[in-house]
């Protein structure tokens, strides 16, 4: 079975979004940590709407995996597979790098 993943390189399209995806994964470790002892944003908003607070956590945190992941296979297939000659990965199994990645970081 051949492989249906186009080979092409990264390109600058590809690093403006991959740029703005970190910007937005920094925005979100902003918003949820503490830089001193007062409220951060997160919980200022949590104190007025809970369930909306709740809901847009939840659905950041599901962005961030889904686009990380497709970030990792993207660069993967691209970069790392055709530099070490390893074969490239699915979406799955780049959910599976991100995950295991954000379980190492704890």
């Amino acid at each position: 079975m051949k492989n249906s993943v186009s080979k092409i390189g990264i390109t600058a399209k590809f690093n403006i979004i991959l740029f703005v995806f970190l910007c937005f994964v920094s925005t979100i470790d902003f918003i949820f940590t503490p830089e001193s002892k007062k409220m951060t944003l997160w919980d200022e908003l949590y104190n007025v709407a809970p369930i909306i607070s709740i809901v847009l956590g939840v659905a950041s945190i599901f962005l961030a995996v889904f686009f990380g992941a497709k970030f990792v296979q993207i660069f993967w297939n691209r970069f790392i597979s055709d530099i070490f000659s390893l074969r490239s990965i699915s979406l799955q199994e780049g959910i599976a790098v991100v995950l295991m990645t954000g379980f190492f970081a704890i």
